[in-house]
């Protein structure tokens, strides 16, 4: 049995998920062996938030950022500023404030659904000026804004007139600072999983380093990506008296755990033994299973 006829039967019954977010085995009558499996809405990959500046700013605006990395303050556009290629973003700098790019409302409010994905983007800063020096002040790549909250991406300098990529998980493995006013810019400590998820839940701005040398620059930014994490596809089907899960090769570092779906207790580690793919023997009842990144 599929996934998706499966799924198709069980919403004709008209039974619902109990556990959200996971994978559920249900078993609605005692006399009758029937197994359903049901992919809620919350298990399906979230939709990115992108902007590739095809059609315009797309709402992206340019402000100085402030002393703590916390304050922003709105700038004006410099009318001298040359013009650029089509399907960028592009915005001089119009005084000696440091000025990154604002992201605009689609990517603000309540993004924790993000924890463990990305934010991804392409910039470049270009001289206009024949001699020009870096500024290697500590100022962040990425800046993400909560209530009198941050966490920043403290990155190295970046090149001068030259295209740079950029990826930066949203979790600790992707190395971000917490900032709250307690510690010294130069000393901000690293941020856990936890904090940066609290950023996220009321996103207020996400701000990206736009100048990188002293004296005028022209800024430029493409392709970015706010995504969700990966989440690989839990199968599952009946054979006889067992139940079989399995799920893609390319996900073999995600944990498999399951608990009863009326239960309100711990999940609990599955064996697998190394591989993506266990066979379980089917208990009475029904039954929650998730796959988790560690």
């Amino acid at each position: 049995m599929h996934i998706n006829s499966i799924n198709m039967k069980l919403q004709t019954i008209g039974f619902r998920c109990a556990c959200h977010g996971c994978v559920t085995l249900l078993k609605p009558f005692a006399a009758v062996v029937l197994l359903f499996v049901l992919q809620t809405p919350a298990w399906a990959q979230l939709s990115p938030v992108t902007s590739t500046f095809d059609s315009g700013d797309e709402g992206w605006t340019m402000v100085d950022l402030g002393g703590d990395y916390r304050d922003t303050y709105p700038t004006e556009l410099n009318p001298d500023c040359p013009g650029a290629p089509a399907g960028l973003l592009s915005f001089c700098d119009p005084d000696a404030g440091q000025w990154m790019f604002k992201a605009p409302d689609k990517y603000l409010g309540n993004k924790a659904a993000f924890l463990n994905g990305y934010i991804e983007f392409s910039s470049r800063d270009n001289s206009l000026e024949g001699s020009w020096s870096i500024d290697f002040d500590p100022y962040p790549d990425v800046v993400l804004l909560g209530t009198n909250i941050a966490v920043v991406r403290m990155g190295g300098t970046p090149p001068v007139n030259e295209w740079t990529t950029y990826h930066y998980e949203l979790s600790e493995r992707g190395r971000w600072a917490w900032v709250d006013g307690e510690y010294p810019m130069s000393e901000l400590p690293r941020a856990t999983t936890d904090q940066i998820r609290q950023v996220l839940t009321s996103l207020t701005a996400i701000l990206i380093r736009g100048e990188v040398i002293t004296g005028d620059d022209q800024g430029w930014l493409d392709n970015v990506t706010l995504a969700g994490p990966e989440r690989p596809v839990l199968n599952i089907r009946a054979l006889g008296a067992d139940v079989e899960l399995s799920w893609p090769a390319t996900a073999m570092d995600y944990l498999l755990e399951g608990r009863s779906a009326v239960a309100s207790g711990d999940w609990t580690s599955i064996d697998t033994h190394g591989t993506n793919i266990v066979r379980l023997a089917r208990a009475p009842g029904s039954a929650c299973f998730r796959l988790r990144k560690p």
